[in-house]
């Protein structure tokens, strides 16, 4: 970015409001030495340093006190939205909407806490600290700073703004709202995220060709077999009880307890005529499995598909020393029994 500030009898002036070359009469914002205004024909008008001598912090010294004389011009700020997300490079939830504020005062690279923002915004008993970004990013010693302090910190990125940015321009990003702005730290954010996570748990995710599952909802949202689980993308992306997934698609966090889910009576009730079912062969010849069948049978013809409550595996009907029951397919593994009757 070119330097299109300079500071002359101690305010800030643009280079379209001086003369030609040394009789400009400004210094630079950063270092304080004499600068030239360069009005050519070619170039967009921009001050330079006199000499071969090079400024490297000079525009953002620019950027930051422009940014404060439109602050304090207008006693106003707009805040960014503030957003949370409890998984790293997870989905980011909105909290608040961009909100403005009545600005007491502005600061300029004063020392708070010790840290050294660009900008220190005072806003009622609130100070809300700003970086503009131009070429160095607020680095993770930086943030981790701002956390364990409970400071209010805003980045503003100009780093691809172009070096023709105007003062209207800067007044815009500054006073309304903008995606260039966002929240290094926030603690109000950083309690409700605690909060929240206190009572999250982690639920693991698998694929189905396409589709991606959790392999339990708490919920019970769909069902499985007997199995509870959830789609991501259908039911837990936009469910109050979500808290985003991690950045390999391999679990989320979740911060509903387990329901229990409403216990059907087994043998299961006839959903047409309210007999109770029983366990049948299906008609299949070359099939081993077997289905419920209502007992008003032929006047209900009612079937349904036969699965263990308690794994989602086939049920089959077992006789052994005089007693009938209804065992899993997945025994030894699963130890389901329902004793239909037993001799005397």
């Amino acid at each position: 970015m070119l330097l299109e500030y300079a500071i002359k009898d101690g305010k800030l002036i643009n280079v379209k409001d001086v003369e030609r070359g040394l009789k400009c009469g400004c210094i630079c914002p950063s270092c304080r030495e004499p600068v030239i205004a360069r009005k050519g024909d070619k170039k967009t008008f921009h001050f330079a340093h006199h000499g071969d001598y090079v400024c490297k912090y000079a525009v953002e010294s620019s950027l930051h006190l422009l940014s404060k004389d439109i602050i304090s011009e207008a006693n106003l700020f707009t805040l960014p939205k503030r957003t949370v997300q409890y998984i790293e490079n997870g989905t980011s939830f909105d909290l608040e909407d961009s909100k403005e504020i009545r600005v007491d005062r502005v600061e300029v690279e004063q020392y708070d806490r010790k840290v050294k923002p660009d900008l220190i915004i005072y806003s009622d008993e609130t100070k809300y600290h700003v970086e503009i970004y131009v070429t160095h990013k607020a680095d993770e010693k930086k943030i981790e700073k701002l956390k364990n302090d409970n400071i209010y910190s805003i980045e503003i990125d100009l780093s691809n703004v172009g070096e023709n940015i105007s003062r209207e321009q800067i007044k815009k990003i500054l006073l309304e709202n903008s995606n260039l702005k966002y929240w290094l730290n926030n603690p109000d954010s950083n309690l409700y995220k605690e909060e929240r996570l206190k009572n999250a748990h982690r639920i693991d995710l698998v694929r189905h060709g396409f589709a991606t599952h959790t392999e339990h909802c708490p919920k019970h949202v769909r069902d499985f077999k007997g199995s509870s689980y959830a789609n991501l993308i259908d039911d837990c992306f936009g469910c109050e009880y979500f808290c985003g997934e991690d950045r390999y698609f391999k679990y989320i966090m979740c911060t509903k307890e387990d329901e229990e889910k409403p216990k059907e009576p087994f043998p299961p009730i006839c959903e047409k005529c309210g007999a109770q079912m029983q366990l049948i062969k299906s008609n299949n010849r070359w099939s081993t499995n077997y289905m419920w069948g209502c007992t008003n049978y032929p006047k209900c013809q009612n079937l349904k598909n036969a699965y263990c409550p308690k794994c989602g595996g086939n049920l089959k009907r077992v006789n052994w020393q005089g007693s009938s029951f209804i065992g899993c397919n997945n025994y030894p593994k699963c130890k389901f029994s329902f004793t239909i009757w037993r001799s005397r």
